[in-house]
């Protein structure tokens, strides 16, 4: 199920979960040019800190 989220289930995309990771895979992937408000950035990079933990989403 390399796919799919061990986390949630959800199919990933560029190795980012589309249920758990959904922000820093639009901003980092999607959309890296645009900016973003800083409630999201801040979401997005602790999903991105969590990702490069090793944790259930890699």
């Amino acid at each position: 199920m390399a796919n799919y989220c061990d986390n949630c289930g959800c199919r990933k995309l560029n190795g980012y979960c589309t249920g758990c990771e959904e922000e820093a895979y639009i901003a980092f992937v999607q959309a890296p040019d645009y900016e973003f408000s800083e409630p999201f950035m801040e979401k997005a990079w602790q999903q991105e800190k969590d990702r490069n933990k090793g944790g259930d989403h890699a």
